[in-house]
């Protein structure tokens, strides 16, 4: 019996290998020699998982396969089929039964009595289906199903087999399928414009339902999909929406990553690819063979790298991305990649649209090449033009579709003043992350323990005092820096994730928890003055409308400029920055004063200062 590796015993008990490290840390597992995990271990560990012996560690594991159901709302239309959804999913509990096989018994129902040119076709597809089901006997679900009233809805089996599926297995295909409203708004954009249509991940098929309803015509509709219950779904959806024709359906079980490259070429491919698929080693590996430009292992670039070949010369793809496409630097591959053989024609932000996925969305259009220079944006009702040759040239070839003409002319302004910058002139330090708060956190001091802050600690120019602390022992925390990068002062601690950042100087040298990471400023940088600019409406302006994240990354602050000035000036900022420090009654005032002197500084006028002042409100 041959021990595991951490990627092995992650792969086993369904959790990340980081996890894995963690629990050895810990002592949750143990790990043998040569950094093997003895398999009897792993086993005994998901024994207890699944037994419910070990809350925490379920509830870990559990991120990755979660069980309960949740209704798919963006996917229903109307209130009735939302009331609809409460239904399906009481008779998935009192059943038990597999989503499959209630969409098959959907269908039986629905085809009883029907008259098609096209029944051969689909009687032949429901025997099929049947015999992959095991032949089950059917007759206690089709009655309970005849009993539920079912609404007018372009895809009702997709919209049982979405409410059926157990929010775990969704989340570790990254599978979650589009509204039908947005699918149809998405192709009538190109109403007219093709004639062969792809979708390289079609699900139970919305998309190529509304490709056939607005050609009024099935015919060159072509889907794939790996999952055979989606495909049987897409080609019964197809073949009812059209009961007059008799035709087969190109709707196949077929694996756009893996498979030999298909030999028709599509005037549109248009597609909700999978995000943040869960890939077993053996697939990445030859992922990665496949795509070598591709290092993130993302799903969503596989299948843009994987789909853009099967566009004609003229063709247009158009896919919905995670907003976080555009400056995450773990798509710095996909988006240079793009840019550096296509044309990025049009960006949609689109907001949050999926159920139990906080991710804003975006549609992003890729042609082969483009008669049209730039990239068309449109951010709710307001549509501008931006120049895309200028991605290549941004920090991890970041789309920062956010600027627009006038921003473009105010950042030229900014970085012609002369500056310099923090990269290669601070030390960085990550926030702690403990592994276990409960056993390292407490809320009174003792030998071994540090003052501890977090993010929510963190305000412009100042810091609550700590209420916390932490055993530091870098031996068994799951990630630290030296003690001694903490301990230093003054250093300049910040909020990791926040929909405004701010800043302050820790003169007291506390241990940051891993929601407020630190910089401490080499000799010559004024670690007051730097708090001071990045904690203005200016600098907020920058990072918000470059990156546009609500993550603050070492990247984005070191790509801040930090101006040149007199000693005079210098001066005056560290003394306004020494008075916000100490939040008096004045501090408003003064903070109106830092504003000010921070748009003198770059010689921002009147009329763009209030632009940006607006745009920070």
């Amino acid at each position: 019996m041959s021990d595991l590796t951490y990627r092995e015993a992650a792969d086993y008990l369904n959790v990340s290998p980081a996890t894995i490290r963690n629990w050895t840390r810990q002592g949750l597992l143990p790990a043998g020699p040569d950094a093997l995990i003895p398999r009897r271990s792993v086993r005994s560990v998901r024994n207890d998982i699944a037994g419910g012996k070990s809350p925490r560690l379920k509830k870990r594991a559990n991120k990755k396969s979660a069980g309960g159901t949740f209704f798919p709302e963006e996917y229903a239309l109307s209130v009735v089929e939302k009331s609809f959804l409460p239904a399906i999913s009481a008779l998935d509990d009192r059943k038990a039964i597999d989503p499959a096989k209630v969409v098959y018994c959907y269908f039986l129902n629905r085809i009883h009595k029907l008259k098609s040119r096209n029944i051969n076709r689909i009687k032949k597809e429901m025997e099929l289906w049947f015999i992959e089901l095991g032949s089950p006997d059917t007759k206690d679900l089709q009655k309970s199903l005849s009993t539920l009233s079912l609404p007018d809805h372009p895809d009702i089996a997709g919209l049982i087999y979405q409410t059926l599926q157990r929010e775990g297995r969704k989340s570790e295909r990254g599978s979650y399928y589009t509204p039908p409203a947005l699918a149809g708004e998405i192709l009538s954009y190109y109403r007219g414009q093709w004639k062969t249509f792809l979708d390289p991940c079609c699900g139970s098929g919305i998309f190529l339902i509304s490709a056939a309803r607005q050609s009024g015509s099935p015919i060159n509709i072509t889907g794939w999909d790996t999952d055979r219950t989606a495909i049987h779904i897409a080609r019964l959806n197809l073949m009812l929406q059209f009961p007059d024709m008799d035709f087969e359906p190109a709707i196949a079980v077929r694996n756009t990553l893996s498979d030999k490259p298909f030999p028709q070429k599509f005037d549109l491919i248009a597609s909700n690819p999978p995000w943040g698929h869960h890939f077993r080693k053996k697939e990445i590996k030859k992922l990665k063979e496949r795509f070598p430009e591709i290092r993130s292992g993302e799903s969503f670039s596989f299948f843009l790298k994987a789909a853009l070949p099967h566009l004609r010369k003229n063709g247009a793809l158009s896919f919905l991305l995670p907003e976080a496409f555009l400056n995450v630097k773990a798509h710095r591959d996909i988006r240079k990649d793009l840019i550096e053989h296509y044309a990025i024609c049009r960006s949609v932000f689109l907001g949050k649209i999926f159920s139990k996925v906080q991710t804003p969305v975006i549609l992003l259009e890729v042609k082969k090449k483009s008669d049209r220079p730039g990239t068309l944006v449109q951010r709710d009702n307001h549509f501008y033009r931006v120049d895309s040759t200028r991605f290549s040239r941004n920090p991890d070839c970041i789309y920062d579709l956010n600027m627009t003409g006038r921003d473009i002319e105010i950042f030229e302004r900014i970085f012609s003043y002369p500056h310099t910058n923090l990269e290669g002139k601070a030390l960085w330090t990550l926030g702690v992350v403990s592994g276990n708060n409960k056993r390292f956190i407490s809320s009174t001091p003792s030998e071994g323990y540090y003052p501890i802050i977090c993010g929510k600690d963190i305000q412009a120019f100042s810091i609550k005092a700590p209420e916390k602390y932490l055993y530091f022992d870098r031996k068994i925390l799951q990630q630290c820096a030296p003690l001694s990068q903490y301990r230093k002062n003054p250093k300049i601690v910040y909020r990791f994730i926040t929909g405004k950042p701010v800043f302050a100087l820790d003169r007291s040298g506390y241990v940051t928890l891993n929601s407020a990471n630190s910089f401490y400023p080499e000799t010559g940088l004024d670690p007051e003055i730097i708090t001071l600019l990045f904690n203005s409406a200016l600098y907020r302006y920058i990072l918000k409308k470059k990156f546009n994240s609500i993550k603050i990354l070492r990247s984005h602050l070191e790509y801040l400029p930090v101006p040149h000035m007199e000693k005079s000036e210098r001066r005056i900022l560290k003394e306004l920055a020494l008075k916000a420090e100490k939040q008096s009654d004045e501090t408003g005032s003064v903070i109106l004063e830092i504003e000010n002197r921070v748009f003198n500084l770059f010689k921002i006028n009147h009329s763009d200062s209030t632009y940006i002042r607006e745009f920070d409100l």
